[in-house]
């Protein structure tokens, strides 16, 4: 028994440990390790010879990767680099002949690479962008990159505080707020657009939550034209009771369900990437309309208060 319980012990620690891939020593050699750094008055041994001489190495490193060794020769670059923390990582544990076996291997290394990189850009094997070519690469990726800081800050901005109460399509002063300062900032940006999608809770018809999801994106879209926005900036879009962020019939559910979402569009996107930012909703005018037909018989008529949307001016309500 003592026996049996003992080999299911070392199994069992057996499965928990972890090996690191042949030849990749570890999680330890993903991460740089710091040296201590060295004092002029202290006496200078070995030590600090393959300090020096490691540091020289990741210099030269640095140096090919400015070259294009990365663009040419990437995965010796990633071997160089890993090479170059496990050296680091020797020379702090104080294995000062495994580092110095490893500074060797490492400098042979650099040097066949710089090698091979002169032959291939020698010979025409690897075309290396000219400088003008790279600092117009990085205007551009600073440029889509400050896009999408700008729409992401938009799309927070008219996603919050953006639920309504029940049966209604009027806006909470909070929501206000943020589509004022939203609509003062797309004023100055007339590349981008907005795709105002109603939504509603389960409560009620699938044409009543249809006509209220409506309603609930036609007030979005007045107060931002009121705030200045230019109406052509703007889209509406119902998918009603179809497309609930949560499920489930609570209240506070209910209330996260009751909303619309506001997709912010750059009309200079390529044909793809403005379909994926839209995501289309479900054309549920149709079965709307046809499941409401199919229940008339059975339902009540309910005037929706007045509302300066003509649109809006009406709902009628089919309650299950």
């Amino acid at each position: 028994m003592k026996i049996w319980f003992c080999g299911c012990l070392l199994i069992f620690l057996y499965g928990c440990t972890a090996w690191p891939e042949h030849g990749q020593g570890g999680m330890a050699e993903l991460y740089s390790a710091e040296l201590y750094p060295v004092n002029n008055q202290q006496d200078l041994g070995p030590e600090q010879g393959l300090r020096f001489e490691w540091e020289l190495s990741g210099r030269k490193l640095d140096v090919l990767v400015l070259q294009g060794a990365e663009l040419c020769f990437p995965a010796t670059i990633v071997q160089a680099e890993l090479n170059q923390k496990r050296i680091v990582r020797q020379l702090q544990g104080g294995l000062l002949y495994d580092a110095a076996t490893d500074i060797i291997a490492q400098r042979q290394l650099l040097a066949r690479l710089e090698q091979r990189l002169d032959i291939a850009t020698t010979e025409g094997k690897c075309i290396l962008p000219d400088t003008g070519e790279l600092a117009e690469l990085d205007a551009i990726d600073n440029t889509n990159l400050a896009a999408n800081n700008v729409a992401n800050e938009l799309s927070n901005l008219l996603n919050h505080d953006n639920q309504f109460a029940v049966n209604s399509y009027q806006l909470n002063p909070k929501f206000i707020g943020n589509l004022a300062k939203a609509a003062a900032q797309l004023t100055e940006l007339p590349q981008y657009s907005l795709l105002i999608t109603g939504h509603a809770d389960d409560q009620g018809s699938l044409e009543y939550n249809f006509q209220l999801a409506n309603a609930r994106a036609e007030q979005v879209k007045r107060y931002l034209m009121i705030f200045g926005l230019n109406g052509e900036q703007i889209s509406l879009d119902s998918v009603g009771e179809d497309e609930p962020l949560l499920k489930g019939t609570q209240e506070e559910v209910r209330l996260t369900n009751r909303r619309v979402t506001i997709a912010v569009i750059d009309s200079e996107l390529t044909p793809a990437q403005a379909t994926s930012a839209k995501k289309p909703a479900k054309n549920t005018r149709a079965n709307s309309k046809s499941n409401s037909t199919s229940n008339s018989s059975s339902g009540s008529t309910q005037s929706y208060p007045a509302t300066p949307l003509p649109p809006a001016a009406t709902l009628k309500e089919d309650r299950q």
